[in-house]
């Protein structure tokens, strides 16, 4: 009995496999002769459209006293609150602002290469730990990039409300985290 259920089971399965496996080919031929216009590649929505090629967006927001004297220094162009500046990836980023506390800030990254989808990155770092980990990671995101988006806070719910929608729903997924 045991047997013949097992063969049963195993034909079952084979019928299943085999109709899943099927392929439908469509009936009508695609038409190829006009490309994909470069704005909208494979539905790659540009969610960074706010930001221009090769530059950086710093969306900052750090409750007061956590840090003293806040900047970023990206090349020559230093931003005491939140901006944009080139970013080739040649110019140094040096985050000034001292703290004596360790509180936890969130640092989402988020950069794209036009026509694709962008990527994103998640880190908590101590507060005091800030200037290395964003001098680190930014470098990193932009190789093979042409935008990036940072976002600086000490809260999950400190950064800009007034981006897109599709750009909101990707920071909230990122501080998830």
């Amino acid at each position: 009995m045991k047997k013949l259920f097992a063969i049963i089971l195993a034909l079952v399965m084979a019928v299943s496999l085999a109709a899943c496996s099927e392929t439908n080919v469509p009936e009508t031929p695609v038409d190829t002769s006009e490309p994909v216009p470069a704005s909208e590649p494979d539905g790659a929505e540009d969610v960074l459209s706010f930001i221009g090629k090769d530059e950086i967006y710093f969306d900052v927001h750090l409750t007061d006293g956590l840090f003293d004297k806040t900047s970023i220094k990206v090349g020559d162009k230093v931003l005491t609150e939140s901006g944009k500046a080139t970013y080739t990836g040649t110019e140094d980023i040096v985050f000034e602002g001292t703290t004596d506390r360790d509180d936890d800030v969130y640092l989402v990254i988020l950069s794209l290469k036009e026509g694709e989808r962008a990527t994103s990155d998640y880190t908590i770092v101590d507060a005091s730990a800030l200037a290395d980990m964003l001098a680190r990671k930014v470098s990193i995101h932009k190789t093979g990039k042409d935008k990036i988006l940072v976002i600086v806070t000490d809260t999950k719910d400190g950064y800009d409300h007034t981006f897109d929608a599709a750009l909101a729903d990707m920071i909230k997924i990122a501080l998830q985290g």
